[in-house]
């Protein structure tokens, strides 16, 4: 559900908050790795232009912005959807052009501890049973306005930047916490119990 999400919010994202909203050079929504934070979606913006929490503000807006024109617009459109359903699926079960992306993708089983060599059409065939219900029910559960939603901040400041001297107000949903320690944090929680054990 992650991927196909990531698959139609990737041109939407670019579409509002880079050419409409102008907010950066840089925006771009990936599939969260695992090993680093877990299963997710990540959205990147750069931005020379605007503060780290006017951006996360704007992030938020486009959840609305998104569900508002795909999820309740375009995507209802069996035709559309099924459109991104087999792109996502070709994306997966195309072979490797070269030995080097072959190994490349063994490889990152390897170092996931996964060593599911065949994931990739594994996750061609579940994609294939996605409903648009299916989509809907992730996103409001895991993306827009769910108290079950887990979100990870990461803002980054320039040195011609200012940090701001106070924490900001956390949404009525949320609590605002300072990460101080990436490392410490990280081993505290209950996924990363293989780095844990390793620094141990």
């Amino acid at each position: 559900l992650c991927k196909f999400l990531v698959h139609v919010m990737g041109d939407a994202a670019f579409h509002q908050l880079r050419t409409i909203e102008q907010l950066g050079y840089i925006v771009f929504v990936q599939e969260c790795d695992r090993m680093l934070v877990g299963e997710g979606i990540n959205i990147i913006v750069q931005s020379d232009k605007k503060d780290a929490g006017h951006l996360d503000d704007r992030v938020e807006n486009f959840f609305k912005v998104f569900e508002e024109k795909h999820l309740d617009g375009q995507l209802k459109e069996q035709e559309h959807f099924e459109a991104n359903r087999t792109a996502i699926v070709e994306l997966l079960t195309e072979k490797s052009k070269n030995l080097g992306e072959a190994t490349s993708k063994m490889w990152s089983e390897v170092s996931r501890n996964r060593y599911v060599f065949d994931y990739d059409y594994k996750a061609a065939k579940l994609i294939k049973l996605v409903t648009l219900a299916h989509l809907r029910t992730f996103y409001d559960t895991h993306i827009a306005r769910s108290m079950l939603r887990c979100k990870f901040a990461v803002q980054h400041f320039s040195k011609g930047t200012k940090f701001p001297a106070a924490l900001p107000k956390s949404r009525p949903e949320t609590k605002t916490v300072v990460i101080e320690d990436v490392t410490a944090f990280k081993c505290s929680m209950p996924l990363k119990a293989t780095e844990r054990k390793q620094i141990a």
